[in-house]
């Protein structure tokens, strides 16, 4: 598919006049980008099967494999920290907001999560951006730590820490915003549901303090759509993940994504493609294996 947009990786140069199009053909023989594509699609099938994803376009001659392992961990830092806060809050708050259906409180609680969702994260991000890295002041506007410590090896780990957690606060947020309405509203209608259960009226029944209910049995109850959801967010956050990392140039794999889109580095694009795919997939495997354990029925 990315081998279908229109261009090429040198056509933009041929553009500005940098290159003829002889060159340009060249260029395109040298990389095998002028066979055809289904001779194209088994080399690509031969490399990868061998880990090989090439070598990038845009950042020639670094391999792809190299790259990604350079930017696959801070994705995984930004996304994993985005997951695990959106989901404590969406638990904490769609338990509330199910437990207090149709109250005051539980309206506030659903509209906001609405309007969480309804905000395009790439908007949020910009939002932020401005408000709080240009006219603040307050965190930096882009990188994921200090040019000081890329460029020289000097400080101490607390510091290089420090610089690490303030350039990630700004993306971090815009996507826990992005995924918290969701899980809120998901984790709402999983408590209703459970609060309906006959053990439910069982333990009132008994006289046990609400607080003990709720926390201590409706919680693990609700909790599974919530888990089997959190597994399916792995895909959406990926793309969600190209925007945010975009806005706030955090050199991830979404801003990777971003780059070879528009410099044609299909190597780039297809192996990044194939670590998210298997990203994804480990996390709904991943998911299903903890339903089972949470839950015994579904062993057997």
């Amino acid at each position: 598919m990315p081998r279908a947009l229109p261009g090429n990786p040198v056509s933009r140069f041929v553009d500005n006049g940098v290159f003829t199009p002889q060159v340009q053909q060249q260029i395109l023989a040298s990389f095998g980008l002028t066979k055809p594509l289904y001779v194209q699609f088994w080399l690509y099938l031969k490399g990868t099967f061998s880990g090989n994803f090439g070598v990038s376009f845009l950042y020639y001659p670094t391999p792809v494999s190299l790259i990604l392992e350079q930017r696959l961990p801070w994705t995984i830092f930004l996304v994993g920290a985005s997951t695990i806060l959106s989901a404590l809050i969406g638990i904490f708050l769609g338990l509330q907001s199910g437990w207090k259906a149709n109250s005051r409180s539980d309206s506030s609680i659903v509209f906001s999560s609405m309007f969480l969702r309804s905000i395009p994260s790439f908007w949020l991000g910009l939002v932020l951006l401005i408000v709080f890295a240009v006219t603040l002041r307050i965190f930096p506007t882009a990188g994921y730590f200090s040019t000081n410590f890329a460029i020289s090896s000097s400080g101490d780990f607390l510091s290089f820490l420090n610089s690490v957690i303030s350039h990630s606060v700004l993306p971090i947020a815009t996507l826990t915003a992005y995924l918290v309405g969701g899980n809120v509203l998901i984790m709402r209608a999983s408590t209703m549901a459970v609060l309906n259960e006959d053990f439910v009226t069982t333990l009132n029944a008994e006289g046990y303090d609400d607080r003990r209910i709720l926390y201590g049995h409706v919680l693990k109850n609700a909790f599974l759509p919530m888990l089997t959801n959190i597994g399916i967010q792995m895909g959406f956050i990926a793309s969600g993940a190209v925007l945010v990392e975009t806005v706030f140039s955090y050199p991830g794999m979404g801003l990777l994504i971003y780059q070879a889109v528009l410099a044609r580095d299909y190597p780039s694009l297809q192996g990044s493609f194939f670590v998210l795919t298997i990203a994804v997939l480990a996390a709904v495997f991943l998911a299903d294996l903890l339903n089972s354990v949470l839950d015994p029925r579904i062993k057997r």
